[in-house]
């Protein structure tokens, strides 16, 4: 501690002694100076500053002055006035072990260390701490300046270690000493990763890691008890993957079980608990989506909802579109209209919302399918279909009026994300449509007596993949010389899939004994149309199979290689010329076209040699 006078004026005066949080100082003359200057001081005490110019010191009443450590400029400031202040510099404690700094330590085994703390200032221990590099499993316990560090390592622990324990005094000064453990391996029981205490949310996948380890590297091994509905555990994964519900709200225990397969077998149990909490969900309608009402009628319909929380009964519905006159109470769900006569044969639409008083609002289409009553006729848009790509005939010959009158049929194609849309035709009881493309499509009837318009009628067309079709040439016969080989080729181009979405793929093969020792050569056996390498005369047979993906079909396809007199068809008879006609037959004629030739040739050649002849000369 720092108490006594001090003198804050110089030989010179002029200036008073300050009081600062960081610094005291003195005044600017000879007998000035600074006395102490720290990061961290407090000055207790009034000081009163007197003086005038001139020689006359000033007077300041005692005062105290704390200094932590480090915070001393001059160990003994001289005061003007000869006095000397005594300086004492707060210091830390000393803490120490009798057993040292370095030990050895085993995971599962207790380790007890004591430790006493002594301080040279002689304040007192306030307390004992461990620093942050501390494990968990450790602690300290103390009064005054003994107490004692108490741990049992983990099966998981670090092989090496160090931490601070920590003294300090009445002032808030540590004093620091640093452990250091070998931490020596033991067969240690298997834990559960993931075991514990979760809340989760309903409706909400969760996607929980679960699974067994053992500290020594021991196979270790997972048990789950019986797990919520809907819970599923993937051990390749070591995932848990649930979505609570809303029946699901509330806590769930699952019982875990982790065994040890090698050295000491153990078993380890232990539970993973989940608290699912509740959200709010929207209200669900439960009055049918499609409405029938009558042309000229009044309509008038109680709708209902449910809601999937316990307690939250309190509906309030809003018309969010509709008809002209539509009209839906807030709190009741009424729903009234007054139906035109315009509107019969038609699916009116109309949306809606419903909501309960914690914030669910839910959102629903509904139609209304408007009829004309006995007297409107009946619209039949005949019997499904399933076939393959083609013309279809929409049959709605058994549509009828009640009163006999011819009726005109609109036949229109119902839009759906299976199948592209098609031309229609204008009407007709019976039209003919292409599908070509795979899908489901389906097709709307509506009837009209020259009064009342029926309500539709649906058919649908389920247009399939069918098998591919393939087409090759005739077997051809050729005649060639022995011992020759003859290039064919092979031709599948013509083949076709009925479905034109689909991609054929080609696979030729020698259809023949495989065993010969020379067998014919496929240039490029996945080709349409390739060519084959024949080595003689025979019968060559060959496979074709094209498929689709789904669909696998072949053919045959032989090519004949004969001697030049088998199977060609006999030469034409000689042709008899007329007697006396001055005619030579074309035998007779070679030698007088081969002169012609020669002299031809001839000629052609004379010009070029006089050129060149010329050409010389120059």
């Amino acid at each position: 501690m720092l108490s006594g006078e001090i003198n804050t004026m110089g030989g010179g005066g002029g200036q008073s002694g300050a009081r600062q949080h960081s610094s005291v100082w003195g005044g600017g003359g000879a007998g000035g100076g600074v006395l102490l200057r720290g990061p961290e001081m407090t000055l207790s005490g009034r000081i009163d500053q007197r003086g005038r110019r001139g020689n006359n010191p000033s007077r300041v009443n005692a005062g105290t002055l704390k200094i932590f450590h480090g915070a001393l400029t001059e160990e003994a400031p001289t005061l003007r006035n000869d006095r000397v202040l005594r300086v004492e510099i707060n210091r830390p404690p000393i803490v120490s072990s009798e057993a040292g700094v370095d030990h050895q330590v085993t995971e599962g085994a207790p380790f007890t260390l004591a430790l006493t703390a002594t301080d040279p200032d002689d304040e007192g221990i306030a307390s004992w701490s461990l620093g942050e590099d501390a494990p968990p499993e450790a602690s300290i316990e103390g009064e005054g300046g003994s107490a004692t560090l108490t741990w049992v390592p983990g099966h998981f622990s670090e092989r090496t270690l160090s931490f601070e324990v920590l003294a300090a005094d009445e002032n808030g000064l540590n004093g620091r000493l640093t452990l250091s453990f070998e931490v020596e391996d033991s067969n240690g029981p298997p834990r559960v990763v993931g075991a514990g205490d979760f809340e989760i949310d309903e409706d909400v996948e969760i996607n929980h890691i679960l699974y067994a380890e053992d500290p020594d590297g021991d196979v270790a091994t997972l048990e789950l008890g019986p797990l919520p509905d809907g819970a599923v555990y993937d051990p390749e994964t070591r995932v848990l993957r649930w979505t609570p519900t809303n029946e699901q709200v509330g806590a769930h225990q699952i019982e875990l079980t982790a065994e040890e397969r090698e050295g000491a077998a153990r078993t380890v149990q232990e539970t993973l608990n989940f608290v699912v909490k509740n959200t709010n969900d929207a209200p669900i309608l439960t009055t049918p989506l499609s409405i029938e009402a009558s042309g000229g009628d009044f309509l008038e319909v109680t709708l209902r909802a449910t809601d999937p929380d316990v307690g939250d009964n309190l509906f309030f519905w809003t018309l969010m579109d509709g008809p002209g006159g539509m009209t839906l109470g807030d709190r009741t769900g009424v729903l009234a209209w007054q139906v035109p006569e315009s509107s019969i044969g038609e699916s009116v639409p109309l949306r809606l919302s419903v909501a309960d008083d914690h914030g669910g609002r839910g959102v629903f289409d509904l139609t209304i399918e408007v009829s004309a009553g006995p007297d409107a006729p009946i619209a039949h848009a005949g019997d499904a279909q399933e076939r393959g790509p083609g013309a279809i005939v929409l049959d709605g010959s058994r549509s009828v009026d009640p009163g006999g009158a011819d009726l005109v049929y609109t036949w229109r194609q119902v839009a759906n994300d299976t199948s592209p849309l098609v031309r229609m035709p204008e009407g007709g009881m019976r039209p003919e449509v292409t599908l070509i493309h795979k899908g489901l499509y389906r097709f709307e009837l509506r009837v009209h007596n020259g009064r009342y318009r029926s309500t539709p009628s649906f058919v649908d067309v389920t247009i399939i993949n069918v098998e591919p079709v393939i087409e090759l040439p005739d077997n051809p016969t050729t005649a060639i010389p022995v011992g020759t080989h003859w290039l064919e080729y092979l031709d599948g181009s013509a083949a076709y899939d009925p479905n034109p979405e689909d991609d054929l793929t080609y696979q030729w093969e020698f259809a023949g004994d495989e065993t010969s020792e020379i067998l014919p050569i496929i240039t490029d056996p996945t080709a349409a149309w390739t060519a084959v390498d024949l080595p003689g005369r025979g019968e060559w047979p060959f496979r074709l199979t094209v498929s689709d993906g789904e669909f696998e079909v072949s053919k045959d396809f032989v090519i004949s290689l004969v001697a030049p007199s088998d199977g060609q068809p006999p030469s034409p008879p000689p042709v008899d010329e007329p007697v006396g006609c001055g005619c030579q037959s074309g035998p007779d004629m070679l030698p007088l076209a081969l002169l012609a030739l020669l002299f031809f040739l001839r000629r052609r050649r004379q010009p070029s040699l006089q050129r060149i002849r010329k050409a010389s000369r120059d």
